[in-house]
Order: C-alpha cells, then sequence, then structure tokens
C-alpha cells in the first residue's frame, strides 16, 4: 500500500512498483490517500492481524516529520529517544548568518539538519522557530511542531519556489488549517 502506487498512477513517484496491480490485483495492491500516519498505521493494523503488509512511503522526510510532532513517537510506538529529538530542534552554532549560496539569508537550521520556521521564504508556512521543516521542491514543505502536536505535509506539482511571503500558496494553507484547529500560535 502506498500513494500512487497502481499501475493506474504509473507504478509510484519514481515507477517503483510498476506492474504490481496487474500482476497482483488491486486487492493486494492498494493506492491510499497522501497520508504517511495513515499508510504506517494501516500497515501496523494488518500485521496485528496476521497479513504481511508492505508500506510504501513516497517521500520519507515527510514521514519523519509526523513522528518529530509525537516527540519522536509514531502511533504511540517509539522510534526515537527524547534526548535525540531535542537536538534536532537545537539550532546549530552560526545557522543566523547569512548564507551566500541559499538567498543571502540566514538558515536556522537544527543540529538534526532540519530547518527552523520563519518569517521568510520557504519556511514561513512553518511560521514558529519551534517547529522544524523541509522545504521540497517546487515549494512543497512538511513541518512538525511539537508545542502545537501537529505534523503537516504538503505536496503539489507546482514547481515553483516563492520567493517571497506573498508568492508563497503554501502560507495560506497553513494558515487556514491551524484556523481550522484553533492554534493562533
Amino acid at each position: 500500500m502506498g500513494e500512487d502506487i497502481a499501475d493506474a498512477e504509473d507504478g509510484g513517484v519514481v515507477g517503483a512498483t510498476k506492474g504490481l496491480s496487474s500482476k497482483f490485483g488491486t486487492a493486494r495492491v492498494r493506492t491510499t490517500p497522501i497520508s504517511e500516519q495513515a499508510i504506517i498505521g494501516a500497515a501496523i493494523g494488518a500485521s496485528i492481524v496476521g497479513m504481511r503488509p508492505v508500506a510504501e512511503i513516497m517521500l520519507m522526510n515527510f514521514t519523519t516529520v509526523a513522528m518529530l510532532a509525537g516527540g519522536g513517537e509514531l502511533d504511540g510506538v517509539r522510534i526515537l529517544s527524547s534526548e535525540l529529538v531535542k537536538t534536532l530542534y537545537q539550532p546549530r552554532s552560526h545557522s543566523d548568518e547569512k548564507d551566500a549560496v541559499m538567498f543571502n539569508i540566514s538558515l536556522p537550521i537544527s543540529l538534526g539538519g532540519f530547518w527552523l520556521g520563519g518569517d521568510y521564504p520557504p519556511v514561513c508556512s512553518a511560521k514558529f522557530p519551534r517547529a522544524i521543516c523541509h522545504p521540497g521542491q517546487g515549494g512543497s514543505i512538511g513541518w512538525a511542531d511539537p508545542h502545537d502536536d501537529l505534523a503537516v505535509a504538503i505536496c503539489h506539482n507546482r514547481l515553483f519556489n516563492a520567493a517571497s511571503i506573498e508568492e508563497d500558496a503554501l502560507l495560506t494553507i497553513a494558515t487556514a488549517v491551524r484556523d481550522a484547529l484553533g492554534l493562533a500560535g
């Protein structure tokens, strides 16, 4: 099971599962919604009742975001120690200095290699420095905010990286998610 893995979707983002749904049928090869937590949860549930599921995750970074929002747990299972998770939110030294390669702005990066939220693209949808995130190509992003116990992954095919807050469509989506959950900040 996984995102876009059936033959109708060309066997996933890199074609790794192409032909499997034709060979084994859609009852065994299932395309799922874009929800890494749901895919992992369904796989765990299927294994508990004796099935042998294979969970295909399109982009592993977004699964990590879901796990980090839970403080290192995914669906109640501890995967990372609390001590390790805390270091992932600690800024690296000198990350407040301007980076000549990336937009000539400071890039607050955590010890774990994640970006920390801020008020500039590409991380303005993560918003708070307490949130860790991973921006992707085309303006996609995944972030975890442990304060609000919130993990969000937004993926689209626009292939456009915003240069300003006004251009960032993800900020509008992120604000709507927070508003709907009553998380003003």
